[in-house]
């Protein structure tokens, strides 16, 4: 199913094939998704990703906003912020950096008030549901036969990276991808509607 998602995603998206070329990335994808599965993760962090194979944690964000953006995606992509007040995670699964955000549990707003409150909001991808699905009954044909364990996956894992935020993406500076350019024009304009309103 993971194949078969990316191969749509990369056939509508020609400029991925130049960045991230399928046949290197692919293989790459699959490992870290299945990994990070074995681990529980339920979230997944391009810059892990990065850590793990030695890539452009820039260039992995990059890809990891491509494959959850348009038609067909493998990821979902979530935004997390902590509220200032009770300090509790909050998870949206969409986000206009217009609104207030208020904490469901203190009541405390959050306002995006200039750049500087982008890098409070980060990214987290969740991997789509039915793929998630795909890899877990493949993780579990394999593990009746293998002897890896939990603890060996999780001393192999990096330490656990911080997730990008949304000012990585705002503050970027060279080569993009034509989502990430458009997620950047997002951003510029909210910012100067945010900026008008104070």
């Amino acid at each position: 199913m993971l194949y078969t998602k990316l191969k749509t995603i990369y056939e509508a998206k020609p400029f991925l094939e130049k960045h991230y070329p399928f046949d290197q990335y692919y293989p790459l994808l699959q490992s870290h998704i299945t990994k990070e599965i074995k681990l529980n993760a339920e979230y997944f962090n391009p810059y892990r990703f990065a850590n793990e194979f030695s890539l452009d944690s820039k260039k992995s964000l990059n890809f990891f906003i491509s494959l959850s953006t348009g038609k067909a995606t493998v990821f979902e992509k979530n935004y997390q912020y902590n509220c200032v007040n009770c300090n509790l995670p909050k998870i949206l699964t969409s986000f206009v950096l217009t609104e207030m955000l208020v904490c469901d549990e203190c009541y405390t707003p959050f306002f995006i008030e200039d750049e500087n409150s982008l890098k409070y909001i980060e990214f987290i991808f969740k991997l789509k549901s039915e793929i998630l699905t795909d890899v877990k009954q493949q993780i579990k044909k394999v593990q009746s036969s293998s002897k890896e364990t939990k603890r060996d996956l999780e001393e192999d894992r990096e330490q656990s990276s911080s997730n990008p935020n949304i000012a990585d993406v705002h503050n970027q500076k060279g080569p993009s991808t034509p989502d990430v350019d458009w997620y950047r024009e997002q951003i510029a304009e909210s910012l100067r509607v945010s900026m008008r309103k104070t």
